[in-house]
């Protein structure tokens, strides 16, 4: 904080406008006795409150104001400006300059004070000085005729400069607040304890028999209250599961049988599956047999005189062989190549599903593009709201919009937005706080205007509790807006606000009569978007708000049959994948069969090659091939291949069977499993069957015996929806009648005068819990700043007393000084006493210095309170008149030093401080009466020093 000018008119003095500017480095106010300069000092207390005629040497207030001279009419009025720079935040105030103005009108004897122009109390001044320094002049504006009076102060004086120095001042005022609050709760406590003790006593008398009969009737009203709706949710309840656990056993039943059909059918295939493949074990038995035989006929080797046709049946028997397995080769490569097509066509049916399924996410991936643009249409924010969302980060607590924070059910959208959708780019905060600093943050970016709504202090709207009860009978209610309103804990208040007092009907006609019967004192909305607002205005028709409802409901739709028939095609793509894996296994173990069939034919062909060459060989003739005609043979017995390849294709059936029974056990177990369950479920519904018609028929009674009603006129009463569960309910009905039937008869007369005398001693008593806490909460309070304060005057008192003593010696060449707590003991109300001994004295009474000492004591002590305190401006009036030259210069060689940390303005006219001076001022009276204020040239006074 710096004091840049300052600006007087009319004051004192100065009858002309007179503006002092100043700078950094020291400043020296100079000016004959007499010339007007120590006004300065007065104008600047005058402004900072100060109201002491004496401390600003004046006998009636109009002395403030300029009363002429012998060329200048008196002025009209006295006004004097500050201005501070308050970069640097010291003051709590959000402008960087500050403008502290006081006025005082001739014969009005009415001060006026001004903080940057807008008109203030003397108490908001002062308020804003609290603790700076400023706040206590006699600290910050020292005169000649006061600094002496320093070193001779009165303990309490003394005290009130430490007290200033140690920055407790807004800690005495709000003290001194607290006790005077303290004392008058004290005394009200008092009194209302009195009269609670005689309540008391009045009270006593009726208390059992009234607590006894507002028992009974508190537990008859909470029955009551839960019976009904009970009853009702019981029965209908009942009756649906009656009727769900009929249909649900006779369901299960025709399922039951189902399913005993499915698992006879199952053992009947079983068995018979199981049957053939035994058959199939024995088939490839016997062809196993056949098979060693033949291999064991064709290992057989021909003797060289040998049997001619024994040798020419062998030839045969292997042309049969070759054959044989050139039909299989050629069987078996048709099969790869049906196969083959098989694969290609699944494949090509696989390539177009697809396709298929690629353009039906395409056309879903647009339908969800479209849902997206109509449910996010609401937020196309301004930019205002746009960049507090963006930016809330960086305030205190941003929740977000009213239409991100809350949510209802479907058939409540239409009604929500018509009530109060105009209200859904308001943006909740926490509290008032946080809507400052949005705002400034709006207002300084230039971004626009938004709506704000504090969740902690927003208030919340109710219906009252008369006109509640009335307008819930009225047919055709559904529920408060609010009540169906689905948010955080934390926005009740919110909710409550936005939605409390807005009641939900489900079409305009019932609407209109509620509206009617209830003198258009609510806001009545319809499921329909209608709405009725207080004072029988109403808005309705077909809104866009219907349309975007029917868009969504058709894209939603249209979303749902997409996924449908993309899911559809993703399992048939997978059946394909499947079964395109099944058939390239099957060609798999073909192309294995025919490279093995390949080669056998190729040893076969090599072996009739040699039997060819040995027949030549034993009989010297080439052996007649073409004379044999195998293929037209029908006697041609069965070839070792056929045997093979029949042994080959019984064991892929015995496999293929042998899974099928496999995964007929497994359908067995689980179609056993579904029994059992359809079991379970069919005695499950039997005996709940049971026990529903066991609580039908009690609450049936219950209902006609104590309310005398049937179950249809229960179904035409509203009631409000259950909250809790219901077995916890029932568990409070029993409760509730077991206690009725413990109490018996009451006195309800009872009842009345008790609770007469109840409520006002619950008043009193409440409000004596009040005054307690108040009064613990204060003197707690009072407690926490005292012990602030004693810490502050600690640390500030030994502080002082280390700089006092180093300045002291300084300036005195010597000695030593303090200053000592009267009471050590009592830090919060002992006065202080300054202990100073100058090189060579033992002066215990200060008063027995000379007046140089004293200022210079004085002086010392400021010194130290201003550099522990740091005070941002110290005005110092001739304080060194009284000094010798000698100790000027070691005064005004610290007043310079002092200056690097604080605002130093000196009034003098000595020598020796004018030749510290970075900015000089000269005080004249050219005229008598009038001041005027001029700049001196410092090299010239310099000069005329050396001179």
């Amino acid at each position: 904080m710096f004091l840049k000018k300052i600006e007087l008119k009319g004051f004192k003095s100065f009858a002309f406008p007179t503006v002092i500017e100043f700078k950094k480095g020291l400043t020296v106010i100079v000016g004959p006795n007499g010339s007007g300069k120590s006004n300065i000092n007065d104008a600047l207390k005058w402004v900072l409150g100060e109201s002491s005629k004496k401390t600003l040497r004046a006998k009636q207030t109009d002395d403030m104001i300029f009363s002429g001279s012998h060329t200048k009419e008196a002025a009209s009025f006295a006004e004097v400006n500050l201005f501070f720079d308050n970069s640097n935040k010291l003051l709590e105030h959000e402008e960087d300059e500050i403008i502290i103005t006081r006025k005082l009108y001739r014969k009005k004897n009415e001060n006026q004070y001004f903080i940057n122009r807008e008109k203030v109390r003397r108490k908001d001044v002062k308020n804003l000085f609290l603790d700076t320094g400023l706040g206590n002049t006699d600290l910050s504006i020292i005169s000649q005729g006061s600094v002496a009076k320093i070193a001779e102060a009165r303990p309490q004086d003394l005290r009130l400069l430490l007290e200033e120095a140690s920055g407790v001042s807004k800690y005495q005022i709000h003290k001194k607040e607290a006790v005077l609050k303290l004392e008058k709760v004290a005394t009200n406590l008092e009194i209302f304890e009195v009269k609670l003790n005689g309540l008391k006593k009045q009270i006593a008398p009726l208390k059992k028999a009234s607590e006894q009969a507002k028992n009974y009737l508190k537990i008859k009203e909470e029955l009551t209250k839960i019976e009904l709706p009970l009853i009702k949710s019981l029965l209908l309840d009942g009756y649906n599961k009656q009727d769900e656990l009929k249909n649900l056993e006779e369901k299960s039943k025709q399922e039951k049988i189902l399913i005993e059909k499915i698992l006879n059918k199952l053992a009947k295939d079983l068995k018979e599956d199981q049957v053939t493949l035994l058959d199939l074990d024995q088939e490839i038995t016997k062809l196993h047999t056949i098979q060693n035989d033949l291999q064991n006929n064709l290992n057989k080797k021909i003797s060289f005189n040998g049997d001619k046709k024994e040798f020419s049946n062998k030839i045969k028997y292997s042309l049969y062989g070759i054959n044989d397995l050139k039909d299989i080769i050629k069987q078996t490569e048709n099969e790869e190549e049906d196969l083959n097509k098989q694969i290609s066509s699944l494949k090509t049916k696989m390539f177009e599903l697809r396709s298929e399924t690629e353009n039906y996410i395409a056309k879903l991936n647009q339908v969800n593009f479209q849902l997206d643009n109509l449910k996010n249409a609401d937020k196309n924010y301004n930019q205002a709201v746009k960049s507090i969302l963006d930016n809330k980060l960086i305030f205190n607590l941003v929740y977000g919009t009213v239409k991100d924070l809350i949510k209802v059910d479907s058939q409540y959208e239409l009604a929500l937005e018509t009530a109060i959708g105009s209200k859904f780019k308001n943006i909740v905060v926490n509290n008032e706080k946080t809507i400052k600093e949005t705002v400034a943050f709006l207002k300084k970016n230039k971004l626009g205007i938004a709506t704000f709504i504090p969740a902690e202090n927003v208030k919340e709207k109710f219906i009252i509790d008369e006109l509640k009860s009335v307008i819930i009978k009225i047919s055709g209610f559904n529920s408060i807006l609010s009540d169906v309103i689905k948010a955080d804990s934390k926005f009740k208040k919110v909710v409550s606000s936005l939605a409390g007092n807005i009641v939900i009907f489900n079409d305009l006609d019932s609407a209109l009569l509620a509206a009617k019967f209830i003198q258009y004192r609510l806001s009545i909305v319809t499921l329909e978007g209608d709405i009725i607002y207080p004072g029988f205005t109403v808005k309705g028709g077909f809104s866009n708000k219907n349309i975007k409802k029917f868009e969504l409901e058709r894209y939603q739709l249209a979303k749902e049959k997409l996924a449908k028939v993309i899911n559809k095609n993703e399992i048939m793509i997978d059946n394909l994948e499947n079964n395109i894996l099944d058939f390239n296994a099957k060609r798999d173990i073909v192309q294995k069969g025919n490279i093995r069939n390949a080669e056998r034919l190729h040893f076969l062909e090599k072996d009739l090659q040699q039997l060819l060459e040995s027949y030549h060989t034993i009989f010297k003739e080439e052996f007649d091939l073409e004379k044999l005609e195998i293929k037209k043979d029908l006697k041609k017995p069965l070839s070792l291949e056929k045997i093979n390849n029949q042994i080959r294709n019984l064991n892929q059936k015995k496999h293929q069977l042998s899974l099928k029974i496999i995964d007929s056990q497994d359908n067995q177990q689980l179609q056993n499993k579904k029994w059992q369950d359809l079991l379970q479920k069919i005695q499950y519904s039997e005996i709940n069957l049971d026990k529903i018609e066991r609580l039908i028929s009690e609450n049936t009674d219950i209902l006609n015996k104590d309310y005398q009603l049937t179950y249809q006129n229960l179904l035409e009463k509203d009631f409000k929806k259950l909250k809790e569960p219901i077995d916890e309910i029932i568990i409070k009905q029993q409760e509730y009648r077991k206690e009725l039937r413990a109490i018996g008869y009451i006195d309800q007369e009872a009842i009345k005068r008790y609770q007469e005398l109840t409520a006002e001693y619950q008043k009193l008593d409440h409000e004596i819990k009040e005054l307690t806490e108040a009064k613990e909460k204060l003197t707690s309070t009072i407690d926490i700043m005292d012990q602030e304060m004693i810490k502050r005057i600690k640390n500030t008192y030994l502080k002082i007393n280390d700089r006092f003593d180093a300045i002291f010696k300084t300036l005195f060449r010597g000695g030593h000084a303090k200053i000592e707590f009267i009471e050590p003991d009592n830090l919060l109300e002992s006065g202080l006493e300054i202990r100073a001994s100058a090189p060579g004295k033992s002066v215990k009474n200060l008063s027995l210095y000379s007046g140089g000492e004293k200022s210079l004591i004085a002086i010392s002590l400021i010194f130290a309170i201003n550099e522990i305190r740091n005070l941002p401006l110290l005005l110092l009036d001739e304080v060194e008149a009284a000094l010798d030259e000698a100790n000027v210069e070691r005064f005004a060689n610290f007043a310079k030093i002092l200056n690097n940390q604080t605002q130093l303005i000196i009034v003098s006219h000595r020598p020796g401080t004018m030749e510290k001076a970075d900015i000089l001022y000269g005080v004249t009276m050219q005229e008598k009466g009038v001041t005027s204020i001029f700049n001196v040239s410092l090299d010239k006074v310099k000069e005329e020093f050396i001179n």
